[in-house]
């Protein structure tokens, strides 16, 4: 690989010409316009002390800042160099080719050829994964990242990396790899599906039993998984109206029934109270209103009822 240091040593003098202010002829700039330039030469010159001193993370931070004042190719180029430093290949390729794109005006041939040279030798070193994912809809993470669409061909940096796949309904997949330079590596991920769901029954009676289609699980409050689909929840207590409702579980989804009992005696009417919310259990997420009751269900149904779906 060319020698950073050899290839920046002529380029930093045409960066002392492209940094300046404006030419011989020209009318003088602005002196705001002429701050920034002062500016943009100044964090140049520290993020070249950073980049001598392989202080490699605030030489591209500097840099950065010279180029979001003045972006000229020399600032390129050695942010290029900064991130190579700190293992970011694929950031500094991207950088090579926007300097390549123009290099600006007197530079050699050979210079550009062998900045070329290095910027394909750092594409050389990437790693190429291709991947295979069940479910199709599956979303990636990398390195912590935000989730999008899996692709089936990914781009990385060599050294250690997190995967991490999700998909509704699925349990997520997470896995830590640390990738060589120039690897090629396959991926088949098959998110295995969730087929429970999680049921809380909390009543506003404590001695209130509760019973899950029609088998008793506890007193006053319930929390177990239970697999998906429909399920009749029944709550009896003496001196209190029997509550029957329908209950629908989904996949990776925690539904939380609250109950107030109605003593015997009083009036037979129903105030169902419907809160709706929607959390990550297991990597699924969902949303929607929860259908509380069905035609089907049997007509006994006192207190009010009310189901958070978390």
């Amino acid at each position: 690989m060319p020698d950073p240091r050899a290839l920046r040593s002529s380029v930093c003098f045409a960066a002392a010409l492209v940094l300046s202010s404006a030419p011989a002829g020209a009318q003088p700039a602005p002196p705001a316009q002429l701050v920034a330039v002062d500016e943009a030469r100044a964090a140049y010159e520290a993020g070249i002390a950073h980049l001598d001193g392989r202080r490699y993370q605030e030489a591209a931070l500097a840099l950065e800042r010279s180029r979001a004042l003045r972006e000229v190719p020399v600032v390129l180029y050695n942010l290029a160099l900064a991130h190579r430093g700190l293992g970011q290949y694929r950031r500094a390729v991207g950088l090579f080719d926007r300097y390549l794109e123009s290099p600006g005006a007197g530079v050699a041939p050979e210079r550009i050829a062998a900045v070329r040279a290095e910027r394909e030798e750092l594409e050389r070193a990437l790693v190429h994964a291709t991947i295979t994912v069940t479910p199709a809809s599956a979303t990636l993470r990398v390195d912590g990242g935000d989730p999008r669409p899996s692709p089936e061909t990914l781009e990385l940096d060599p050294g250690p990396h997190v995967l991490e796949w999700s998909a509704p309904a699925h349990r997520p997949h997470r896995e830590p790899i640390t990738a060589t330079p120039g690897q090629r590596r396959p991926f088949t991920v098959a998110l295995e599906p969730i087929r429970e769901g999680r049921l809380q029954v909390d009543a506003s009676y404590p001695s209130v039993e509760i019973a899950i289609d029609g088998v008793r699980v506890g007193v006053g409050r319930v929390d177990r998984e239970l697999p998906v689909g429909d399920h009749v929840v029944t709550l009896r207590a003496a001196s209190y109206r029997d509550v029957r409702r329908r209950v629908t579980v989904q996949p990776g989804v925690t539904v939380r029934v609250v109950v107030t009992m109605e003593r015997q005696g009083t009036p037979g009417w129903v105030l169902p109270v419907v809160i709706v919310g929607a959390a990550a259990v297991a990597g699924a997420v969902v949303a929607g209103v929860l259908i509380a009751s069905q035609p089907d269900v049997p007509p006994l149904v006192h207190g009010s009822w009310g189901t958070v779906r978390e």
